[in-house]
């Protein structure tokens, strides 16, 4: 009966969503490689939380910032506020989840990361989990979609680490302090995992920073679990 309802659910999609650009509708992709070529991609060469140019390393935090959050940086390829990035989320995240859109929002970080390669050589890759409840409702974890695709391109291996132990508010839907207030405590190490976890460095996906309090308190259970460190990697910054 699921393989039934899931096979049905794809073919209405096919039907009523046909595999065209979102952006321009030309067929053949739902991102085509011209519209993707319109986003302004960010080189992180500043303080990806207060643009301060004292930083070592695209995408590390100042000193200053350091100290406030547990994810060591943050690298970004693009801000949320691109026309063409917000649609295309709109599409992955919601109705009617498109996850093949992965492929060319992976892009966008994946060309910066390569240039990278060499600092991320010993890291493994991990994501931010959402419920079970959430997952079968979607029919994938969009952040795991993401790491799938950088774990690919990287030659990283990708592990499941964390899971999400109760459902929370959309932090959209949130000011900053309610935001750190509803995912606090929501994440657990996977029993399993716990020994890898130990002296690991990892490159943590999601999918949009903005206050950054999910991938803070996902980096704060990594580190408190025993990571070395925890390098945040997400599409989009919302500024």
């Amino acid at each position: 009966m699921k393989n039934f309802l899931k096979k049905f659910f794809e073919k209405t999609i096919s039907l009523f969503f046909p595999t065209k650009c979102i952006n321009c509708q030309r067929e053949g992709s739902f991102l085509c490689q011209d519209c993707l070529v319109l986003i302004t991609l960010f080189e992180n060469n500043f303080c990806p939380i207060c643009n301060s140019p004292k930083i070592s390393f695209p995408g590390e935090f100042c000193f200053s910032c350091k100290k406030l959050f547990s994810l060591d940086g943050l690298l970004f390829a693009t801000s949320y506020s691109e026309p063409i990035v917000k649609k295309a989320f709109s599409y992955f995240k919601y109705p009617p989840f498109i996850k093949n859109l992965a492929d060319p929002l992976s892009f966008l970080i994946i060309s910066q990361l390569k240039l990278k390669t060499n600092k991320f050589k010993n890291f493994l890759v991990s994501f931010v989990p959402i419920t079970q409840k959430k997952r079968k409702f979607r029919g994938f974890n969009q952040s795991e979609e993401i790491a799938k695709r950088v774990s690919k391109a990287l030659g990283l291996p990708v592990f499941s680490l964390l899971e999400k132990t109760k459902e929370t508010r959309p932090q959209m839907e949130l000011q900053r302090e309610e935001r750190r207030k509803n995912i606090e405590g929501v994440f657990s190490l996977i029993e399993s995992r716990k020994k890898l976890v130990k002296g690991a460095k990892v490159l943590l996906i999601d999918d949009i920073f903005t206050t950054g309090a999910t991938l803070n308190e996902a980096a704060r259970v990594l580190k408190e679990g025993g990571a070395k460190k925890v390098f945040g990697v997400v599409i989009a910054r919302e500024f």
